[in-house]
């Protein structure tokens, strides 16, 4: 029998010979090591396809040294880049580079998928909108959202006021911006591809989300 034909060795430092490199990785990883999902937009489109190229070296450079690993989703223009780290290990990423999201940026998160992808509110580029859609839209649907917003804000469903949610869209907005799951200027945003990765991540609850909210309260 024929021998298998071994894998082939990827070289961890590959992309540095790359002439881009040193204009671009420094950015990209810092962008990366923050959190920050790479994808092809204007300001991050040299570095998207730097990126892109290099994906199987850069994903060996991040295992070998940090103990994380290059990731990615989406096909084609759409797809974005982000760390990921393995099970049960944050590796060599310091806490006070990586964004996490505090649960009340899921809860919005959940109500800003809903709101787009499931209830095809697809044009929405508007945060006022956003906010009256949450406000006046979803009558039966309303107290609960509130309510879960409280709740996971303040530890317990007391403050059950319209401001709850303004305030809640206001200030998550921000955390989506710096992962760059949005895009924001003044009262216009735009929901960028690697949004869709709140699906990845939670996609039982998404999936069934009228009845997780019911159920939260």
């Amino acid at each position: 029998m024929p021998p298998n034909n071994p894998e082939p060795i990827i070289n961890p430092l590959e992309f540095l010979e790359d002439g881009r490199a040193q204009g671009l990785f420094a950015k990209i990883d810092q962008a990366l090591k923050d959190g920050y999902h790479i994808q092809n937009r204007t300001a991050w489109t040299e570095h998207w396809r730097f990126l892109d190229e290099h994906k199987n070296s850069i994903n060996e450079y991040y295992q070998a040294y940090f103990g994380v690993k290059l990731s990615y989703a989406g096909s084609g223009g759409d797809r974005y880049y982000y760390l990921e780290f393995f099970p049960g290990t944050r590796g060599e990423i310091k806490s006070t580079h990586y964004q996490h999201l505090e649960a009340e940026s899921v809860v919005v998160a959940f109500l800003l998928y809903k709101v787009v992808f499931i209830d095809k509110n697809i044009t929405l580029s508007s945060v006022a909108e956003f906010k009256r859609i949450l406000r006046s839209d979803y009558e039966t649907l309303k107290p609960d959202i509130i309510r879960t917003l409280a709740k996971v804000k303040y530890g317990k469903p007391t403050k059950t006021s319209d401001e709850t949610i303004n305030s809640a869209v206001d200030r998550t907005l921000k955390d989506f911006e710096k992962l760059g799951w949005v895009e924001r200027n003044d009262d216009d945003f735009e929901v960028l591809p690697a949004f869709q990765r709140i699906l990845t991540i939670y996609s039982d609850i998404i999936n069934n989300v009228d009845d997780w909210f019911k159920d939260s309260k």
